[in-house]
């Protein structure tokens, strides 16, 4: 699967664009503030009815325009589709091949995407909730049941959270309600994640090692569940109870997960050099791509903001040959042209950005 025509009209400072992107990897090059992570954010839009900049849409629309307009077509396996999604004064809008799609999941479900932000760190720097969604993308491509499953734990959370704060005489019997309703779902989220955990980790060890080209030791992940091991999460749930009306919310559950990464058994952020930390961060990107691929037998769409910042030369051209041996389509921005490192691969376009325009290079 992959975009062979993309058209972006009226998109930030982005004037109206229309390309053919290579089906492997293409880079766009530029200073800053040219239009690169634009047009990386129009994709995103495209792919997932949102952005990775603002929940404010309107703030994506060009200045002295009434409306954005993305539309692209896909290519995949049997044929090919077109889809698009435009927001404006009648508010967002998406369309495949000219019916309506009424739920942002159905476009993240027909065209799979990864983003990669500038800071790629962010992913073993930041919260928790970082390396749940790092799960839970697999999870909710590969089982087709974990996004309805996923969105019931959430209301149950936030009822019993209201049941906790909310004094009522018959609290008591409400949280019993919840408690029952939040462990059913909670594990089963859990044995999830545990199942595609260890399909993960064995991936994202051959990347890594493929990737840094050094001797270091085995990659080892450790998943925590969000609670003890040593009882079900109703039992917890109820043990912790008064605290929990004292806090007025509910601290045990898969809400509250976590994944640690080791190297040579230390924590990757203590071992690992800054731009150690990035490849690993892609080695875990590239693991869902490659997870997606051999099960599903379809490829993903990967999005990658200054990829290059905190690589050496080496790295890059490593880098590079992986990602056109995966066959992916791959949209990565750098700030400086790439074209003397990409002569030894075919298949890979370079476009230049400079005031919003995007002009292929040749």
């Amino acid at each position: 699967m992959y975009i062979t025509h993309l058209d972006v009209r009226n998109f930030r400072n982005l004037k109206h664009t229309e390309l053919h992107p290579a089906k492997g990897v293409n880079v766009l090059s530029g200073a800053n503030s040219s239009g690169k992570t634009s047009f990386l954010e129009a994709i995103y839009l495209l792919g997932l009815g949102r952005s990775f900049r603002t929940v404010q849409l309107i703030s994506t629309v060009q200045t002295g325009m009434e409306s954005l307009r993305v539309v692209a077509k896909v290519k995949q396996a049997g044929g090919s589709y077109i889809t698009g999604v435009e927001f404006g004064p009648n508010g967002f809008r998406a369309r495949t091949n000219g019916s309506t799609v009424k739920k942002r999941s159905q476009l993240a479900t027909q065209l799979p995407l990864l983003y990669m932000p500038s800071y790629s760190h962010i992913m073993l720097d930041g919260g928790p909730r970082y390396r749940r969604q790092w799960l839970d993308w697999s999870l909710f491509h590969l089982e087709p049941g974990f996004h309805d499953l996923w969105w019931c734990y959430q209301r149950t959370l936030k009822q019993r959270n209201h049941a906790l704060r909310v004094h009522k005489p018959s609290w008591r019997q409400e949280i019993n309600v919840w408690n029952k309703k939040l462990s059913t779902y909670g594990e089963q989220i859990t044995s999830l994640r545990e199942a595609i955990l260890f399909k993960l980790r064995d991936s994202v060890s051959q990347l890594f090692m493929a990737l840094v080209h050094q001797p270091l030791a085995r990659v080892t992940m450790e998943f925590k569940q969000g609670w003890t091991r040593t009882a079900g999460l109703e039992e917890i749930l109820n043990e912790t109870l008064n605290y929990d009306r004292v806090t007025g919310y509910t601290r045990y559950g898969p809400h509250r997960a976590e994944v640690a990464f080791y190297v040579d058994g230390k924590d990757v952020r203590e071992i690992l050099s800054r731009g150690q930390q990035k490849i690993f961060c892609y080695s875990l990107a590239l693991s869902q791509a490659d997870l997606l691929c051999r099960i599903k037998e379809q490829n993903c769409v990967f999005l990658m903001d200054d990829f290059a910042s905190e690589l050496d030369i080496d790295h890059r051209k490593r880098f590079l040959a992986l990602l056109n041996k995966l066959g992916i389509q791959v949209f990565a921005t750098t700030i400086e042209s790439l074209s003397g490192e990409m002569k030894a691969y075919s298949g890979i376009k370079e476009f230049h950005v400079e005031l919003g325009r995007v002009q292929e290079m040749v």
